[in-house]
């Protein structure tokens, strides 16, 4: 298909425009423009006529090389080249792309519908051969289904003003045409109606465990987002509109029942957090009167860490635990403060006691050395040993002392030992050094067993007190797994039942070495 149309550049150089149209007149192949100055007047004017007359009659034409030839593509755009010439009259560009498109639906021949309606069956086949619905094929063919129909009525309704229309698209070929649409959609609207049918059963078993759920779970938010979960499948899920407002229904009503069980639990939860926070703030008031009088500053401080314990596991509001956890560290700062103090003047008072009972020592050490006079000697460091007994001192200061006075103890036995014996063949003199040696070690066995037996007890005491605290987290642990069914919670349990097999037996055999200990003192006095 071929015409002709005048155009002027931007410099009112005039030309003339030769238009072809590409392959089933679906583009503007090409436009070659001929300048009115690369020609004579009488050429210009001759070489116009054959353009009109002959060339658009679809006659040969051999001709110059043209000024300007440029390909427009009008399927992918319906803008003129920026770079050509334009149409002499203003609305000439708008005749052009009605003259293309009119190209298009006038030379579409009887054999290019054909083509089209072989296509659209190979497209029907194709679509008749799905057994699963999918948007993208709806959409897809649905688009394609409204571009045909409007093909098809724009060439029914073109029929009167067009001579070519009667001879591409006849009454039954539209009709064929409407059949094959009919049948594709009639198949998808199957496939979707079989898809939304899976997706209910699906969803109505999805929704009925998530309803039993609501009603027993207490895991809220790991529910709720579950139930969530399944309310946004739901939305996205092909299903009938009667069904989806079924589920819809059923899947809120779930999240209702969950929220009610929450806030009621909350409500619950924040009864007992007000008579729990009523009776340990009572407590810690008991508190303060031994935490401000006592000397035994141990027992009320294991006191105050047991409700330290308690507080953790109780149920309260943040609030509430925040309130008993800052009276809790006032109290906690009140006792360390007066037992500082306390150490502060035990320090000083064990100081001077120290200052003391060394300068006496001193005296009996040099009484142990000189005087001859043995009975008075011990009985000025026996007199000294009951002393040292109750003076306050540092555990540091009160060994040191005793080792010393031991010393000068044995100084004085020594020294009254070798003053008998001398007084005794030789023989009697080594045995009585015998004797008195064996007699400082097993002194000294003595005092380190029974310093043995101490540090042994208060291992025992330490585990009891574990024990304890074992035995009441397996209880808590129990609690919560028979609440729960958590398998964490009896992971907890076996392990704490573990721990306290193996303090217990502990405790069994300190307490076995203890006896034995105390078996060998006995035996041994």
């Amino acid at each position: 298909m071929r015409d002709a149309f005048w155009a002027i550049d931007a410099n009112n150089d005039k030309y003339l425009a030769a238009i072809t149209l590409g392959k089933h007149a679906t583009t503007i192949h090409e436009i070659v423009f001929f300048s009115e100055k690369d020609f004579s007047e009488d050429e210009f004017h001759a070489f116009k006529n054959r353009i009109f007359d002959e060339w658009k009659n679809g006659n040969p034409l051999t001709w110059i090389s043209p000024n300007k030839t440029i390909k427009w593509d009008m399927e992918k755009t319906a803008d003129y080249p920026a770079d050509a010439p334009v149409p002499e009259k203003e609305d000439k560009k708008e005749s052009l792309l009605h003259k293309g498109k009119k190209y298009i639906l006038a030379t579409l021949s009887k054999k290019n519908l054909d083509d089209m309606i072989e296509g659209l069956k190979a497209f029907s086949q194709k679509v008749m051969g799905l057994t699963t619905w999918n948007r993208e094929d709806y959409e897809f063919t649905k688009k394609y289904e409204d571009s045909v129909r409007a093909l098809v009525d724009k060439y029914r309704d073109n029929e009167q003003n067009n001579r070519f229309v009667a001879e591409c698209l006849s009454p039954a070929d539209a009709h064929n045409i409407r059949n094959i649409l009919r049948d594709v959609m009639t198949h998808l609207d199957s496939l979707k109606s079989k898809l939304s049918e899976g997706n209910y059963e699906r969803l109505k078993i999805e929704i009925d465990k998530a309803e039993e759920l609501a009603q027993t779970s207490v895991l809220w938010k790991e529910t709720r987002e579950a139930l969530v979960a399944i309310k946004n499948d739901l939305r996205d899920s092909e299903v009938l509109r009667v069904q989806k407002d079924e589920l819809w229904t059923k899947i809120n009503r779930a999240l209702d029942i969950l929220s009610q069980r929450q806030n009621a639990e909350k409500n619950a939860y924040e009864q007992e957090s007000t008579v729990n926070h009523a009776h340990y703030k009572a407590l810690l008031d008991e508190m303060q009167t031994p935490v401000n009088e006592t000397t035994n500053f141990q027992p009320v401080r294991d006191q105050l860490k047991k409700i330290q314990v308690e507080l953790r596991e109780s149920k309260l509001t943040r609030d509430q635990r925040n309130e008993l956890f800052d009276s809790i560290d006032v109290l906690f700062k009140t006792l360390g403060e007066r037992q500082s103090l306390e150490r502060e003047s035990f320090l000083a008072e064990s100081s001077e006691h120290f200052t003391t009972i060394t300068e006496r020592l001193e005296v009996g050490k040099k009484l142990a050395q000189f005087d001859e006079d043995f009975n008075v000697t011990r009985g000025y460091l026996i007199e000294l040993q009951k002393d040292l007994g109750a003076a306050k001192l540092s555990r540091e200061q009160r060994e040191s002392l005793r080792t010393q006075l031991n010393e000068a103890f044995a100084m004085v036995n020594k020294r009254a030992d070798k003053f008998y014996a001398d007084r005794r063949f030789q023989h009697d003199k080594r045995t009585k050094e015998i004797e008195d040696l064996r007699l400082q070690k097993r002194q000294e066995w003595e005092f380190r067993m029974k310093e043995k037996i101490i540090r042994l007890e208060k291992i025992a005491t330490g585990l009891d007190k574990s024990i304890e605290a074992d035995s009441n987290y397996m209880s808590t642990m129990k609690e919560k797994y028979e609440d729960t069914g958590e398998d964490r919670f009896l992971k907890s349990v076996e392990n704490s039942q573990k721990q306290l097999a193996e303090k217990q037996a502990r405790v069994e055999d300190i307490r076995k070495e203890v006896a034995e200990i105390e078996e060998k003192l006995r035996t041994a006095n």
